[in-house]
C-alpha cells in the first residue's frame, strides 16, 4: 500500500469523495472533521501524509500546520492543503510558506494522486537519508541545520521575451541566483559552474513528449539529478502535469501564476534541495571517514582489504589476471621514538611517513595504514622487476629524509622494512594465489625476514606455495 493519508475536511461529502479517489490509488484513508480531531488522529494513527481543507471550523489551515509541526514525531510528515479557488493571494502565500503542497479545488483525479505520490516519495527519500546518516556507521549521528544560503535556480525556457520577463520578475522576489537556459539546448549550459538547486521548466506550448524527455534528461544528468524541479504548463494540460509528476517532477503550476506565488514555491524547493544536499554531504563525509585513518589521512584496513580482494578476482578481457604487487611496510624501531620523545612525536613521524609514501606512488596505487606503524601498499599492473624497483625506492625515500619533531635535539632518521609478494598471473587463468588472506600472510612472512636481515631492506616472497 502506498501509504496512510489523513483527510481533515469539515464537509462530509468532500471527505467521502476524497476517500473514494484516494482509495482508488490504493491509499489507506482516515478522516477528521475538525482540526482538533486531526491533531488527535495524527498522533494515534501516525499517517504518512495529511491532506487538509483551508475551511476547518476550529483552526485555520496555517494554524493547524503549525500545530502539527510542533508535535513530536510529526514535523517531517508532509501536509497538503486543498484550497478553494476563491482564496485571496495573501492566504495562498501564507500557506505556501508552511504547506508542502497547495492544491486548488476541484482537484483533477490523476493530478491529485500524482501530487500525493510525489510528496510521499520525497518524504521517504528524505527519511532514508536521515536514517543512513543517523546509524553511526557513516561517522555522523545527526544532521545539523546550518544557516540557509542563496541557492542557484536555472530557468529552462525557450529563448525570447517571455523567458526574459520571467527572469526579471522572479529576480525581484527571490534572493537566489537565477540564470536562463535555452530549453532547446539545455546542456551543457546546465553543467557549467555549481549544480543548480532548483530548475524551473517553462513548458507552455511544449509538446507532452518533449516535456517528458526534458525531465528525463534532467534526472539522468549528473549535474541536475539532485535538483528539485518545478514546471509551468498551460491551464488545461492536467494530463501532462500528472505524467510529469509521476516521472519525478517536484511541483507544477497550471496557467497564469502570480510571481510572488511562483517565487514562494521555488524558494521552498531550494530549501528542500539544500536540506537533502546537506544530508548527502554528511553521508559522503561519513563514508569517507569510515575508510580513512584519522591520523594520517590514508585509507584504513576497512578499505584496503576489500580492495585487495577485488583485485585478486579481477580478470582481463582475455580471462587472465594481470600481475600486481602487495607490500607490507613497517617502521623500524618505532617504539624507541615513542619512548624517547613521546607519542605526540611518534604521531608526527607517522604523518610524515604517510605523506612521503603517498607522494611516491602512482595515482592508481593504494597505500593504507593497517596497524600502529604498519602500512599496506598495493600496486596494480606492476611486474615483479618494477615492483622491486618501487620497493627499494620507498626504502630510500624514507631513510634519506630525517624528520623534525618537537622535543628532539636533532632530526630523527627513520627507516622502513618491506615484505613484498606478487599477486595475479596473466598466464595462469586459474590463479597462483588463494586470495587476499594468502597474499597478506606471505607478505607478512617476507616482512619478518626483512626485520631479521637487519631492517631497512626489502624481501620478496613468492605467493605460489613450494612444490
Amino acid at each position: 500500500m502506498p501509504g496512510k493519508i489523513l483527510i481533515a475536511d469539515p464537509v462530509a461529502t468532500n471527505r467521502i469523495v476524497l476517500k473514494v479517489k484516494l482509495s482508488a490509488g490504493h491509499f489507506d484513508v482516515s478522516q477528521a472533521a475538525t482540526a482538533s480531531e486531526a491533531l488527535r488522529l495524527s498522533q494515534t494513527l501516525q499517517p504518512d501524509l495529511i491532506l487538509i481543507s483551508n475551511e476547518l471550523p476550529d483552526l485555520s489551515a496555517d494554524q493547524l500546520i503549525d500545530a502539527l509541526r510542533a508535535r513530536p514525531g510529526l514535523p517531517d510528515i508532509p501536509v497538503a492543503v486543498l484550497l478553494a479557488d476563491a482564496a485571496d493571494a495573501d492566504t495562498r502565500l501564507r500557506l505556501m510558506s508552511r504547506a508542502d503542497a497547495v492544491i486548488a479545488r476541484p482537484a483533477h483525479d490523476a493530478l491529485l494522486l500524482a501530487r500525493l505520490r510525489g510528496l510521499l516519495f520525497r518524504r521517504n527519500s528524505l527519511r532514508e537519508l536521515r536514517q543512513q546518516v543517523s546509524t553511526g556507521t557513516a561517522g555522523f549521528a545527526e544532521d545539523h541545520a546550518p544557516l540557509g544560503h542563496p541557492g542557484k535556480v536555472a530557468i529552462v525556457a525557450p529563448e525570447g521575451a517571455p523567458a526574459t520577463l520571467l527572469l526579471r520578475g522572479l529576480d525581484a522576489h527571490l534572493a537566489h541566483r537565477l540564470h536562463l537556459v535555452d530549453a532547446r539546448r539545455p546542456f551543457p549550459a546546465l553543467s557549467k559552474g555549481r549544480a543548480p538547486d532548483a530548475v524551473l521548466l517553462y513548458l507552455a506550448d511544449l509538446p507532452r513528449g518533449d516535456a517528458l524527455r526534458l525531465l528525463a534528461e534532467l534526472r539522468a544528468a549528473p549535474d541536475t539529478r539532485h535538483a528539485t524541479t518545478i514546471a509551468m504548463l498551460d491551464a488545461e494540460d492536467e494530463e501532462t502535469a500528472a505524467q510529469l509528476l509521476n516521472a519525478g517532477l517536484d511541483d507544477v503550476l497550471l496557467g497564469v501564476t502570480a510571481l510572488p506565488e511562483l517565487a514562494a514555491r521555488i524558494d521552498r524547493l531550494v530549501t528542500h534541495a539544500q536540506a537533502n544536499d546537506r544530508l548527502r554531504a554528511h553521508l559522503t563525509d561519513g563514508l569517507r571517514a569510515s575508510v580513512t585513518d584519522p591520523l594520517t589521512g590514508l585509507y584504513n584496513r576497512r578499505y584496503a582489504i576489500p580492495y585487495l580482494e577485488r583485485l585478486c578476482t579481477a580478470r582481463t578481457p582475455h580471462e587472465g589476471r594481470t600481475p600486481f604487487a602487495v607490500m607490507l611496510a613497517d617502521l623500524d624501531h618505532f617504539k624507541r621514538i615513542n619512548d624517547s620523545y613521546g607519542h605526540a612525536a611518534g604521531d608526527r613521524v607517522l604523518e610524515h611517513v604517510a605523506e612521503r609514501l603517498r607522494g611516491a606512488l602512482r595515482p592508481q596505487d593504494v597505500v593504507a595504514r593497517i596497524g600502529g606503524e604498519e602500512f599496506l601498499l598495493i600496486f596494480p599492473d606492476l611486474c615483479p622487476s618494477e615492483a622491486r624497483i618501487a620497493a627499494d625506492r620507498l626504502c630510500r625515500c624514507i631513510a634519506e629524509m630525517p624528520i623534525h619533531v618537537s622535543g628532539a635535539p636533532e632530526p630523527i632518521t627513520v627507516t622502513v622494512s618491506i615484505g613484498m609478494v606478487m599477486g595475479g598471473d596473466a598466464k595462469d587463468p586459474e590463479g597462483a594465489i588463494n586470495g587476499a588472506k594468502a597474499l597478506l600472510s606471505q607478505a607478512d612472512h617476507a616482512l619478518y625476514a626483512s626485520k631479521a636481515q637487519g631492517r631497512n631492506t626489502v624481501t620478496f616472497r613468492s605467493a605460489r606455495p613450494a612444490a
